[in-house]
């Protein structure tokens, strides 16, 4: 272990052998380094690159501490002086480093990871959650650029194909994807007018009405939305509404869905249904992630078709 760190208390305590601060006193010995060949293989084979300086061997040795009386096991790099405790049987946590500035203890410092996920990082690759970071945030940026697309992902159910559509396919059209119960709203003007009594005017009553008409949402109908490159259509079982992506002037999302807004068209229709927050998984250099659909995705996938 370094020198440069009291044993008993963990404090910096410079060069001498005697801790100013707990006034242990050091004793110059050399790491029992295990050679059971069992214990090695438990350790796993991540010890012969150390994962901060990318060349050293890791070694184990204990050390005894508090006065002699307790006994610690440490992982130290012969090269770096880099150091790492067992957690359990198959993780361990860096603990400390000479260089606290180096990156590997800005993003790993005090971190519990496998022993697979060390070997990753002295071969210059990452954690498993920095690696899903990376690649979910890749992704999103590609999503974003029209470089992948919903079809690349599986949103089209298993009796629906290219072969099978729900949908007939115009040539050179290709399915996105296809949503089951979606129900098809639309606003429709509600009179909400009331009879009062005026008065009378001699023997004659009179009477008036108050109040008018307003919006009030209606379901209209409730079947499949499918998104192609050419065309979003919802085919229901007494309605199909066919929107051209080209004459859409806008989207807006909802929690549970979208509205469009057509080219010629008066009225708004709302698509909403379970389906616009279902799981969908992605696929980066064949490291696959599950991740939340929403309605903002369904959105920036149409623009993409549009734009692009």
């Amino acid at each position: 272990m370094s020198k440069d760190f009291c044993q008993n208390c963990g404090k910096a305590k410079g060069n001498s052998t005697r801790c100013d601060f707990c006034g242990f006193r050091e004793e110059k010995q050399q790491p029992q380094i295990s050679t059971d060949k069992n214990e090695i293989r438990k350790i796993g084979v991540w010890l012969s690159k150390c994962p901060v300086c990318k060349f050293g061997q890791v070694n184990r040795f204990t050390k005894k501490v508090f006065f002699n009386l307790i006994k610690k096991k440490f992982l130290e790099c012969e090269s770096c002086g880099a150091i790492f405790s067992q957690f359990d049987s198959k993780n361990y946590r860096l603990k400390h480093v000479m260089k606290t500035s180096s990156e590997v203890w800005k993003l790993y410092g005090g971190v519990v990871l496998s022993e697979r996920e060390w070997k990753n990082i002295a071969v210059g690759g990452m954690s498993n959650r920095l690696q899903r970071k990376t690649d979910i945030e890749l992704w999103e940026k590609k999503f974003s650029n029209g470089e992948v697309s919903l079809r690349d992902t599986v949103l089209v159910p298993e009796d629906f194909s290219s072969e099978n559509p729900p949908i007939i396919l115009k040539k050179n059209e290709e399915l996105l994807f296809a949503f089951r119960n979606i129900t098809l709203q639309e606003t429709r003007m509600v009179s909400n007018r009331k009879r009062i009594n005026l008065g009378t005017i001699g023997i004659v009553k009179v009477a008036g009405y108050v109040g008018g008409s307003k919006p009030e949402m209606r379901k209209i109908d409730v079947g499949v939305l499918c998104l192609t490159s050419n065309r979003l259509v919802f085919a229901g079982r007494n309605k199909n509404v066919i929107s051209q992506l080209d004459k859409i002037m806008k989207i807006d999302e909802y929690y549970s869905g979208i509205s469009i807004a057509r080219e010629g068209k008066t009225k708004t229709q709302f698509y909403t249904g379970d389906a616009f927050n279902k799981d969908f998984k992605i696929t980066i250099e064949g490291r696959g992630y599950v991740q939340k659909l929403s309605p903002s995705r369904i959105i920036q996938q149409i623009q993409n078709l549009v734009r692009f």
